[in-house]
């Protein structure tokens, strides 16, 4: 038995892939490696976004109804150097099995370099939403706005994101 469950360990660690949400309070924390980036016509990474899965979204026969969802979550987005200011989103999105997606907010900030440091891009959105069992995925997206295709790789060094998920009755 010992065994069987080691060799289940190992064969779940070689997929690696975003830790789900469990919607009882605990403080999930992500990395850059769980985020799938996006690229453009000439190969430069502009998005980055993560799809994460969430569990317990479901009818409570407690309060005969669905909960009431409070999402906390946040970023921090750092940089080594950066060319000129970059403003960057933070995006969040409850979807559905079907591809419903329903917006949850959106938080903006700026990779900016002062005295020959960059200051890291802090983001948070707050929301608090009856999705009536509907929100199965988090979708993560972290955006650029600049006026030129830039590649992201090669700015950031690291993502930070956080999430916390409350469920309340009404």
């Amino acid at each position: 038995m010992k065994y069987l469950f080691a060799l289940l360990l190992a064969s779940s660690s070689v997929v690696h892939a975003a830790e789900p949400i469990l919607v009882w309070g605990t403080k999930y924390s992500y990395n850059k490696s769980d985020f799938k980036p996006k690229t453009v016509v000439n190969g430069n990474i502009y998005t980055y976004t993560s799809n994460i899965e969430m569990l317990l979204d479901e009818y409570d026969d407690f309060i005969g109804d669905y909960p009431v969802l409070t999402f906390d979550l946040s970023a921090e987005i750092m940089a080594d150097a950066v060319p000129y200011p970059i403003p960057l989103s933070l995006v969040a999105s409850c979807q559905n099995d079907s591809g419903y997606s329903e917006s949850l907010g959106f938080s903006q900030s700026i990779l900016i370099e002062k005295y020959n440091f960059v200051l890291p891009a802090r983001m948070n959105v707050f929301n608090r939403v009856k999705t009536n069992g509907a929100c199965k995925q988090l979708r993560i997206d972290i955006v650029p706005h600049t006026g030129e295709l830039i590649d992201l790789d090669a700015i950031i060094k690291s993502i930070r994101f956080d999430a916390l998920i409350l469920s309340d009755a009404q």
